[in-house]
């Protein structure tokens, strides 16, 4: 394995000598003898990172792609030698001391007592060998070179940590594997102008007395030093004099690594790291062309820069190079019109008018304005006004961030006005017992305090019980100041899926049309299917009963997603939806014991059912009692959907009583299981709960044919279903469960992930990971809660038919053109022949056939030709 060699940059006598573009100029002319070449920053500061530092403190907010705040100095790095940091290349004290503190919390320092040598000087010895071994440019294996820049100047009580581990660390990886780089300034004051030397001298010599020897000393100057003041750093600092480099201020930094190359510093380094006769002469060609080309730009390009802190320009830093590097490639010359967003708000127009006036000025001499990203209040309309003059007068804009945000802001506030937007207030028209008539009181009171707002709302939605007559709209009308036709009165109706004709009736398409300028241009609303669907649903009779086994019975909002699925195939099944809310817990041994009533009326109720469903959960309260209610469907041959957690308990109950495994269980229930059905997923965090499930739609490919769920998706190949869960079957325990019985028909791309379980033997017994509740639809089923409910009402059979395109007595369903599943037209007719010459039959036997949906369908004309055909 080849030796990390390491190249650490410190700095001395003042800070902001230019460290950061030492480092990266050092970094770049490495790579150009062929080095791969990583960076480390190292920020004496207890912050853990810059994130919430203000930019006054040290410039802007570095972002990277793993999300890390980092130093405005990586910035440089990345520009400089077109790499990809991550945060633990910025190290601070504040990770430092955090990592150690989290360790000895740990136990890891078994008792010892934690110092700050060796502890914490190991840790930042430990941290750079790891993060420098990390490869930064796109290809395997570790870079050759680190650089690594000290922040702060030597003498800096907080850096002393630092120094002490680089000293030790120096020693550590050895002569011929370090070199050090002691960047100092050499003022020239002009009451003698002439360069004076000992500030340098003594920052040497405080870094000799920290055990740090310099291999090169590049001295920070206005102007070129003479000979004579070389030799003289060289005799009083003890560093040779070929190995004094010298930058001097040049047009710009990207001259920088020329100047290093032309006083031969590339070559004292590769000489100190041993690299010298392994790598090629530095390639900078194309580097110094663009140096060369950026001091040639005369035209110029004048950009406003409208922001907050337009006093410290590092603030901005990489949005200014940003600019610089489009304004070269423009050959164009960049010229920065500082704004400060306040100065152009109307408060200082009235306090300090010419303050405002050269706001002004600076903003409509520019070419193009920018404004930056940014927090806080301060200046937020200033920015608002500039990119308002920029849309009205056609000024090029860029918005970033906040800036964006200011843009959206600006143009809602300008462009929507009538004609583009529209306001529906919902408000309670209550009917009080005592009085026993509607109250518009409430109502007054809401819009009132909306129009405070400055919201004036188009529609006013009255919600009641009982429709209101025409009376009471009248009052609202004149109260509220919102004209008659534009109250709606939405009261209680036997299903949601009537409120949609509900507003059609009442007009309110209109008049939001109008509102919107739209109405000229539409067609009138055709809902002629959506209100069949919401009358036959009222037309259900005969009853299909499902047993929700769950844990949070008593809130049925806590399942709505599944409700809304189970209602949906119960309307295509021709069945009225009862649900039997069973507590999961109150099915449990220990209930029978301590409640013996609620446990029988659970009992009864998990009985009485047709069905029974376990959905979704977390938690172990009521795990039991689900497996027992698994148990129940598999044994007495019910049809049981379980979803994401009822797949797993349906696992963990067949592993126990069919395997015989008595202790089986998943890990979140007991983490000690020795026959552990389902495991923790190991991408998952388990110290995070928020967003670090397996989230959203995942694709799940079918490994049996003749199973019913592949049937039911229309025997497609995959299918794609939406996820949320930390936990799957343990896919060591497959083999076991598959030999006793149990088909695994659904599994990921992999092959190694469970997604779908079935018992062939069973009527219809499915357990699923995803949730096929997310994607079902009015009028488009979800498969798997549809073959529920068929199964369910004795409809199962004939569904799998016309699922697969086979004949059922004597009727075929064929695929719709549109190419969904067939489920998805259930019910769904074309045209009906008799068995001679085509003539329509009968229609009291049409009825019989259809049933009722069907029949209604059929009756409205809202078939359309490339639905299902239901040909006899």
């Amino acid at each position: 394995m080849k030796e990390m060699k390491y190249v650490l940059v410190t700095g001395g006598v003042v800070s902001g000598l230019g460290k950061g573009v030492t480092a990266s100029s050092i970094g770049l002319l490495l790579q150009a003898c062929g080095l791969r070449v990583t960076s480390i920053k190292i920020d004496p500061y207890l912050n853990t990172d810059a994130g919430t530092m203000s930019p006054f403190e040290h410039g802007e907010v570095y972002v990277l792609d793993d999300g890390g705040e980092v130093d405005l100095d990586l910035g440089n790095y990345e520009r400089f030698l077109d790499i990809k940091l991550t945060r633990d290349n910025n190290i601070t004290t504040g990770k430092i001391y955090q990592s150690v503190i989290d360790k000895e919390r740990r136990g890891d320092y078994l008792g010892k007592t934690v110092q700050v040598v060796p502890h914490i000087t190991d840790a930042i010895q430990d941290w750079i060998e790891r993060v420098a071994a990390i490869p930064v440019d796109g290809k395997e294996g570790s870079p050759d070179v680190c650089v690594i820049e000290l922040g702060g100047t030597i003498g800096d009580i907080e850096s002393m940590p630092f120094i002490e581990a680089l000293g030790q660390f120096s020693y550590r990886v050895g002569a011929g594997n370090f070199c050090l780089i002691h960047v100092s300034l050499v003022p020239v004051l002009n009451v003698v102008g002439e360069p004076k030397t000992k500030p340098t001298q003594h920052s040497v010599r405080g870094l000799r007395s920290l055990g740090l020897i310099p291999n090169i000393l590049a001295c920070r100057s206005t102007t070129e030093l003479d000979m004579a003041v070389k030799e003289k750093l060289s005799r009083f600092c003890h560093v040779s004099l070929e190995n004094i480099v010298n930058l001097y201020d040049v047009p710009n930094i990207w001259h920088i690594p020329s100047l290093l190359r032309d006083q031969k510093a590339h070559e004292t380094i590769l000489k100190a790291l041993n690299l010298f006769s392994v790598v090629r002469k530095p390639a900078l060609g194309e580097w110094t062309a663009m140096a060369q080309r950026c001091d040639m730009l005369i035209e110029p390009v004048r950009v406003a820069m409208v922001g907050k802190y337009t006093g410290l320009s590092d603030a901005y830093l990489s949005v200014l190079k940003a600019l610089l590097h489009a304004s070269v490639a423009c050959r164009r010359k960049l010229v920065i019109n500082w704004v400060a967003a306040s100065d152009l708000e109307d408060a200082t127009a009235t306090e300090s008018p010419d303050v405002n006036r050269a706001a002004w000025n600076s903003l409509k001499a520019a070419d193009a304005i920018l404004v930056p990203g940014g927090f806080g209040d301060r200046g937020v309309e200033g920015k608002i006004i500039a990119a308002k003059y920029a849309r009205e007068n056609n000024i090029p804009y860029l918005g970033i961030c906040l800036g964006m945000q200011i843009a959206v802001i600006e143009y809602a506030r300008s462009i929507l006005g009538a004609g583009n937007f529209c306001l529906i207030h919902v408000s309670l028209v209550p009917v009080l017992n005592v009085v026993g008539e509607p109250k518009t009181k409430p109502t007054q009171h809401s819009v009132r305090g909306l129009r405070s707002l400055g919201l004036i709302p188009n529609i006013l939605a009255c919600r009641s019980t009982t429709e209101l007559d025409i009376a009471v709209k009248e009052k609202l009308s004149r109260f509220c100041h919102v004209s008659l036709e534009n109250i709606v009165n939405l009261y209680d109706v036997p299903n949601i899926w009537h409120i949609p004709s509900l507003l059609r009736d009442q007009k309110a398409h209109e008049a939001i049309l109008k509102a919107l300028n739209l109405f000229s241009v539409v067609r009138k609303p055709a809902l002629g299917e959506w209100t069949a669907m919401a009358q036959r649903c009222d037309m259900l009779i005969e009853p299909v009963r499902v047993a929700m086994v769950g844990k949070y019975t008593g809130l049925s909002d806590a399942y709505l997603s599944v409700l809304k699925a189970l209602l949906h195939a119960s309307v295509a099944c021709r069945r009225k939806l009862v649900i039997n809310w069973v507590a999961a817990s109150d099915l449990e041994d220990a209930t029978a014991t301590e409640s013996p009533d609620v446990n029988r009326a659970a009992w009864n109720s998990l009985k009485a059912a047709d069905a029974i469903l376990v959905p979704g959960g977390f938690g172990d309260r009521g795990v039991e009692g689900k497996i027992i209610a698994a148990k129940y469907a598999r044994e007495n041959n019910i049809p049981y959907l379980g979803i994401c957690l009822g797949m797993q308990i349906a696992v963990i109950e067949y592993a126990r009583s069919i395997l015989g495994l008595k202790k089986a269980n998943s890990t979140e229930f007991d983490p000690n299981t020795k026959s552990p059905c389902v495991i923790f997923m190991p991408e998952g965090s388990k110290t995070h709960m928020g967003g670090t499930m397996r989230l959203g739609s995942r694709r799940t490919y079918f490994h049996a044919t003749e199973c019913k769920s592949a049937q039911l998706y229309g025997n497609q190949s995959f299918i794609d279903e939406r996820h949320r869960h930390r936990y799957e079957v343990n896919p060591d325990m497959v083999p076991q469960l598959e030999k006793a019985g149990l088909s695994f028909t659904g599994k990921d791309e992999t092959g190694q992930r469970m997604q779908i379980i079935e018992l062939q033997s069973h009527p219809y017994f499915v357990g699923v990971q995803f949730h096929p509740e997310f994607k079902s639809r009015p009028g488009k089923p979800s498969a798997l809660f549809l073959g529920l409910i068929a199964a369910a009402s004795g409809q199962l059979d004939v569904l799998l038919k016309k699922c697969t395109g086979t004949k059922s007595n004597g009727y075929i369903i064929s695929k719709s053109k549109s190419g969904l599943s067939p489920h998805h037209h259930y019910g769904a007719v074309n045209a009906i022949y008799s068995k001679s010459n085509g003539n329509t039959l009968h229609c009291g036997w049409l009825a019989s056939r259809l049933g009722i949906d069907g029949w209604m369908k059929l009756e409205s004309g809202l078939f359309m030709r490339d639905s299902l055909c239901l040909l006899y």
